[in-house]
């Protein structure tokens, strides 16, 4: 956070990096056929013009309070306990309401979209959400999608085990990079891909330098 909080000081005073950004997404979209790909690039144009418009008045509000476990919080109505999840990245934070048997998870949870894969560990991110499937908890408020229940949990990790498999196909047969990332993706999966292929191309290139190297 103290790397991110310095980058955009730095852009703050030269955003010629975001400029550039703006340029190359427009030069793209006039080209660009595939409707996936530009609903990709039209969401892309969206965030970069709101950074800039944002970027002046921008200043990060670093945490006062950091944990390493397990905190509960009680208050005059609710209990509410935040436990360190890894999976994601190695710093993943959920916030159980236990007696509500609601679950916030983060970035743990992409419902109806594909998870950003490149920042952790899949296998320990799959048995984390195995652990949310098996636990009393009823509605999962992701960071990524609508509210959710056991079954979007299910669905993701089992989008997970499939892109593993697909790819790990490809590696397999010494297939390369570019033919990873042709790989069909079965339903309802392939209709995720619809303004995410900037997505799933990282986590093709992920998956394919990892298991290249096992």
């Amino acid at each position: 956070m103290l790397d991110d909080a310095a980058y955009l000081a730095e852009l703050r005073v030269n955003p010629a990096e975001l400029f550039t950004q703006l340029r190359r997404f427009e030069e793209r979209l006039e080209k660009e056929t595939d409707p996936r790909w530009r609903e990709t690039l039209e969401r892309s144009l969206v965030r970069t013009r709101n950074s800039l418009f944002e970027l002046p008045t921008l200043v990060p509000r670093l945490p006062d309070l950091s944990v390493d476990g397990d905190l509960v919080f009680y208050g005059s109505q609710l209990v509410a306990e935040l436990s360190v999840r890894a999976g994601h990245t190695d710093s993943d934070l959920i916030l159980l309401l236990p007696a509500q048997k609601i679950a916030f998870i983060g970035d743990l949870g992409f419902f109806a979209s594909q998870p950003l894969l490149v920042y952790g560990d899949p296998h320990l991110w799959r048995d984390q959400l195995e652990g949310l499937e098996d636990s009393p908890f009823e509605t999962y408020v992701p960071g990524h999608g609508p509210l959710g229940g056991k079954a979007d949990l299910v669905l993701q990790r089992q989008y997970m085990q499939t892109m593993e498999n697909l790819i790990a196909g490809v590696v397999g047969l010494g297939g390369t990079l570019d033919e990873a990332m042709r790989i069909p993706l079965p339903s309802p999966y392939s209709e995720w891909l619809t303004g995410e292929m900037a997505r799933f191309e990282r986590n093709v290139e992920w998956f394919y330098k990892r298991l290249s190297e096992a």
